[in-house]
């Protein structure tokens, strides 16, 4: 019985931790070979209007806005979704309605939810693709979630 209990604990203190909210603003770097950039992302919860991503019709979706600072600053709307797994696929929004864009860069990013030091992070990977759909760069995500400081009134 106790063994039951232990078990029952242990499954629903891991799922809590791993289905802990995302929606937020984050805040980290993204890195390019072996330089770092200044990276910002707004997460909200998207609606049924959304674009279906990846074909999963009853993942959790989410949208937003990213703030990427790699070459200049360059706002791009993203919608997304939660899979199963509770790992976190972005798409940027000109890749999710299939639009063209002649010449531009678009992003793709994978990322998961970990705790580190009592704290959460939005750690991950992302590729972006030229118009042919050819992968030009990859690299690395590390996000942490702002901490919005009320004003005092």
């Amino acid at each position: 019985m106790k063994y039951i209990f232990l078990f029952t604990l242990f499954f629903f203190s891991s799922y809590t931790i791993s289905a802990q909210d995302v929606n937020g603003y984050w805040v980290g770097i993204i890195t390019e070979g072996h330089e770092q950039f200044k990276f910002e992302i707004n997460i909200q919860n998207g609606s049924r209007k959304d674009p279906i991503i990846m074909g999963c019709r009853s993942c959790k979706r989410l949208h937003g806005d990213i703030v990427d600072h790699r070459e200049t600053e360059k706002i791009i709307d993203f919608y997304g979704i939660i899979n199963a797994d509770r790992s976190i696929n972005l798409l940027d929004s000109k890749l999710a309605f299939k639009e063209k864009y002649a010449g531009e860069i678009r992003t793709r990013y994978q990322i998961g939810l970990e705790m580190k030091g009592g704290e959460s992070w939005l750690v991950g990977y992302y590729q972006d693709y030229n118009s042919k759909g050819r992968k030009v760069k990859q690299g690395r995500i590390y996000l942490k979630r702002e901490k919005i400081i009320a004003g005092k009134a």
